[in-house]
């Protein structure tokens, strides 16, 4: 739902609105868990919630905004499932005393059939596959090849095969990680730390991407 929405929201939008994930593990916390927070805890997230709310209100009147009612219904789904889900994942690990490790092993291997037969049933497999192995080139590059020449690629095959693995292995990491958090610390703690993240994740898109801008 998440990489879906960004169809219709640009990234800063993205990040804003699932910067809120910590206000969703609470309520699930208190659903789930039957967890009580600490007061100082609820005037964290409420404050939270209102700093994006003032951001998302600026750039609903910003013309550099991609902003679309439909891609924030589908980030409120995903949000509600990552508030679940770190709920559960926390239960589970305490209940059945097993290591984050095992638990996102057994979690991403559902995922993965899931994923793969949606793919393949879709059609999208194939195509992302030849995309990505099998041609030099982004996407765009892919489609405008008549008018390129090969050496004006900038993305080889050898270079997107190099840049797959070092994501991957810094999603586990990431992975790892935020499950041995919300473990020790609880669901809530890793949420808030994920927004911290979220919080550099967002200013470092706007150094990156110059066609990112912060309303003014």
């Amino acid at each position: 739902m998440t990489n879906g929405a960004m169809r219709f929201l640009n990234y800063p939008m993205k990040t804003l609105i699932k910067s809120s994930r910590a206000a969703f593990t609470m309520m699930g916390g208190m659903l789930i868990g039957r967890k009580r927070y600490p007061k100082e805890d609820y005037w964290m997230v409420g404050m939270l919630v209102l700093g994006l709310g003032f951001f998302i209100h600026a750039d609903l009147f910003s013309n550099d905004a991609v902003f679309h009612p439909i891609g924030l219904a589908m980030l409120t789904v995903s949000l509600v499932c990552d508030g679940a889900v770190a709920n559960y994942s926390e239960l589970v690990m305490i209940q059945y005393k097993i290591s984050q490790d095992e638990f996102q092993s057994s979690i991403y291997s559902i995922s993965f059939i899931a994923m793969l037969c949606a793919t393949i049933a879709s059609g999208e497999l194939k195509e992302a596959f030849s995309a990505f192995f099998l041609q030099h080139g982004t996407i765009a590059d892919i489609q405008n090849a008549s008018s390129l020449s090969s050496s004006s690629f900038t993305w080889t095959i050898e270079k997107k095969i190099a840049v797959l693995i070092v994501f991957t292995m810094m999603g586990l990491c990431g992975s790892s990680c935020a499950g041995a958090i919300t473990k020790k610390f609880g669901a809530l703690s890793m949420s808030i730390t994920s927004t911290t993240r979220k919080a550099f994740t967002l200013f470092i898109s706007f150094v990156a991407f110059k066609g990112n801008k912060c309303t003014g």
